[in-house]
């Protein structure tokens, strides 16, 4: 068997990188998301409003890949209710997933299940970002920040409680810069540079700290005995890591997740009770829950302990820290929490989860609950991508250019399109198949053409193709062949048969040539040469008939004088048959024929002697030079070559 193994996994296998590993998380409502060392970002869990960023609405079990814009990668991640933000490399903002109050940010109040962009305003990159239950919010390179979304309890912080679709500035205090940003269900905190916390929106549960139990639509101060270093919401509770190491938590308590030790409400930060020698580095709030990282390397939850997102075993609820049970050598050094999980990255550069897992939130593959922490399940592995179309073949034609070529192995991916690209000026036509014609281009430019394999596992080109110039159509080639006939109109033949030919052409290219039988019928196979029947004396026509290859027909009739008849031929003013001629003599003779002598000839003792063309034909008869006796005949010829004798008479000398 093994060695049927090796044989098997032998031959060329594609090359694939190393699976990306998570270097940053966020929880949501019931979902999760994070950001790849290959920054993409990732999601799993409930993904009913698209906020999974894979294109649908479907729930994942384990993380799948946000279907970003080409190009665009993710530094940040932030998970809100049931929609999610991402800082893109490009320095944009882009959010996906149920957008009904604007919380995308985009102008619309639509469900996106892909990344859409954030109309952020004019000149202004965000630096950092946070989702609540219905809004959005960004710190803004101008160090202004703005807020969109949902607005009914002033958690836009611009001084009114209407519903925003694109970013709308903070008003914040006077002479303060903000430096982080957190959320909680409805409302909003932000970090001042000057280590004071600043809080608006929903507030009757004590959540803003400023001692008031009421809603604020824009920044209030939060009451606190200390400057804070970092801080997180969610909820309808706050908490904040101090400046004196000490974890501070305000409003709603009634699940304990204040860590004060009861369940009371706050409406000013109140100190957790944290385990002698428990200072914490780092907080996260959950719906109901906060968990921290502490500087003994554990990690603390309190509050809610339903679904186990305590991740202490006990699924009991704690109002005071208890520590995480952390899988062996593992010390976390992120946290995040969401409506009912908690999530960590783990020292082995590993993510964990724990709590309701229903909707596979936890990313384990599974949709049950944990009540410690339990793995997430490794990214998926970079695809192996497309390799590019090969053997361009481009054909100009009027303004356009149609374009072939030979499909490229699309790798891991399935294909979306091919696109077909013309340079100079970008024109192009997209296809599924392996051919389609670029239109709107211009004549007498020349054009090289590239055409791209765009797949769901990325993108290949292929190189350039050889330059190709459209050019006008010509007219439509109505015209039939050339043709040349012999013999011409009104020659003379003679015989039983005479010899036609015909020579054809044409710029599209001869077809096929042939005679027009004389009963009418035509002869489709091809010639160019005929032996056709005399017949009788008369005129005899043939009708030629040529087709170039577009179907255009050229016919040439042609009629011959059939002449089989010989001329008549006589002696004129001649000696008498026997008659002795002793001198030189004038023979003159006559010939008839009805297409015309062409000469007549004096013939002695069958000799040809004299010849003349012209019609008094006359002939000097000299009997000196010939014997003492001799014969004398004429032999006319007509125009056809016909041959005709008069009678022969003989003489003595």
């Amino acid at each position: 068997m093994a060695a049927l193994l090796a044989a098997a996994t032998t031959g060329p296998v594609a090359a694939r990188s190393a699976a990306p590993q998570i270097t940053q998380l966020t929880a949501g409502g019931n979902f999760t998301c994070g950001v790849g060392s290959d920054l993409k970002g990732y999601c799993w869990g409930l993904g009913g409003n698209g906020q999974l960023g894979s294109g649908d609405t479907g729930d994942r079990s384990r993380p799948l890949a946000v279907r970003a814009p080409a190009g665009v990668t993710f530094t940040q991640l932030s998970a809100g209710g049931s929609h999610t933000c991402g800082l893109a490399g490009d320095t944009r903002m882009y959010c996906w997933g149920n957008g009904l109050s604007g919380q995308l940010g985009n102008g619309d109040t639509g469900v996106w299940s892909s990344p859409v962009a954030v109309n952020a305003p004019a000149r202004v990159s965000f630096t950092s970002l946070t989702t609540g239950s219905g809004h959005s919010c960004g710190l803004g390179s101008d160090t202004r920040i703005y807020c969109w979304g949902g607005g009914e309890s002033g958690q836009l912080g611009y001084g009114g409680t209407s519903d925003r679709a694109v970013p709308v500035a903070v008003s914040s205090p006077a002479g303060v810069t903000f430096t982080q940003l957190t959320s909680g269900s409805n409302h909003v905190c932000a970090l001042g540079r000057n280590t004071r916390a600043y809080c608006w929106g929903y507030g009757t549960l004590g959540q803003l700290g400023d001692g008031v139990v009421e809603n604020r639509s824009t920044p209030v101060t939060v009451d606190a005995p200390v400057g804070f270093t970092q801080l997180t919401a969610n909820g309808a509770h706050t908490c904040g890591l101090g400046l004196d190491n000490r974890a501070y938590c305000w409003g709603y308590g009634g699940s304990g997740q204040l860590g004060t030790g009861d369940t009371g409400d706050r409406s000013r930060p109140a100190a957790v009770n944290a385990p002698a020698g428990v200072a914490f580095t780092q907080l996260a709030a959950g719906s109901d829950h906060t968990c921290g990282l502490s500087i003994d390397t554990r990690t603390y939850c309190w509050g809610n302990g339903g679904f186990g997102k305590l991740g202490d075993g006990s699924g009991v609820d704690r109002s005071a820290p208890v520590a995480v049970s952390a899988p062996p050598d593992v010390v976390f050094t992120q946290l995040t929490a969401g409506y009912h999980h908690t999530c960590g990255l783990g020292s082995d550069n590993r993510a964990y989860c724990w709590g309701a897992g229903n909707f596979g939130q936890l990313g384990d593959g599974a949709t049950g609950n944990r009540a410690t922490p339990g793995a997430v399940l490794p990214l998926p592995l970079p695809p192996v991508g497309p390799k590019p179309p090969t053997v361009v073949t481009v054909t100009p034609g009027d303004e356009a250019i149609e374009v072939s070529w030979t499909r490229g192995n699309l790798g891991d991916g399935l294909l979306n399109d091919y696109i077909a690209t013309a340079a100079p000026g970008g024109a192009r036509c997209v296809t599924s198949t392996t051919t389609c014609v670029i239109t709107g281009l211009s004549n007498g430019t020349a054009y090289t053409v590239t055409v791209t394999a765009d797949t769901t596992a990325g993108t290949a080109t292929s190189a350039p193709s050889e330059p190709v110039t459209p050019r006008p159509t010509p007219p439509p080639d109505e015209q039939g062949p050339v043709i040349t006939v012999t013999p011409g109109n009104r020659t003379l033949v003679r015989g039983t048969h005479f010899t036609t030919t015909i020579t054809a052409s044409d710029p599209a290219g001869v077809d096929r040539s042939y005679l027009a039988d004389p009963d009418g019928a035509d002869r489709p196979r091809s010639y160019t040469t005929a032996s056709v029947r005399s017949g009788e004396d008369g005129n005899r026509t043939v009708t030629w008939i040529a087709l170039d290859t577009l179907g255009n027909l050229t016919s040439a009739a042609r009629t011959v004088i059939v002449d089989n008849t010989p001329p008549s031929v006589a002696l004129g003013r001649t000696p008498k048959d026997g008659a002795t001629v002793a001198k030189a003599t004038t023979i003159t003779a006559s010939a008839s024929d009805r297409n015309g002598i062409a000469r007549v000839q004096l013939l002695v003792n069958g000799r040809a002697v004299a010849t003349d063309t012209r019609s008094a034909y006359t002939f000097r008869l000299d009997p000196a030079r010939y014997g003492k006796r001799f014969t004398v005949k004429l032999r006319a010829y007509d125009r056809a070559g016909n041959v005709g004798y008069s009678v022969q008479r003989t003489y003595r000398r």
